[in-house]
């Protein structure tokens, strides 16, 4: 485990000066190669390896948004059951929505906070 890890982090050492990674397992060969007269081969490098290093950048936390978009308080109107959900008024501290529910015009408004709380609800 340790052996994959140190060759993952010799790769990105190489790769961050910009001259090309050698193993330390390569390394070794290579010099036991060199002082014996018996010929050894040197185990070949993985294809992949610098592309696993480029795929790690990708993997990063998603992050919430801080404050309720017109589209997640849209959103949360449909899961609520309005039909025809759409934005009516989008302030500063409030987003208001309306829409149709239980056969009748509604609206409801939600704050700005994190996961769109519900202000008020009128019918």
């Amino acid at each position: 485990m340790f052996d994959k890890l140190a060759r993952t982090l010799s790769i990105v050492a190489a790769l961050a000066v910009g001259g090309t990674a050698v193993t330390s397992a390569q390394a070794a060969v290579a010099t036991t190669t060199t002082t014996s007269t018996t010929t050894a081969v040197a185990p070949k490098a993985h294809a992949h390896a610098t592309v696993r290093v480029a795929e790690m950048r990708h993997h990063r936390h998603f992050r919430r948004a801080v404050t309720c978009s017109p589209r997640q308080a849209v959103h949360k109107a449909y899961r609520m059951g309005f039909r025809h959900a759409h934005l009516r008024r989008v302030g500063r501290h409030a987003i208001t929505v309306a829409g149709i529910r239980h056969h009748r015009r509604a609206a409801v408004r939600f704050s700005r906070a994190p996961s769109c709380p519900v202000i008020a609800y009128r019918r």
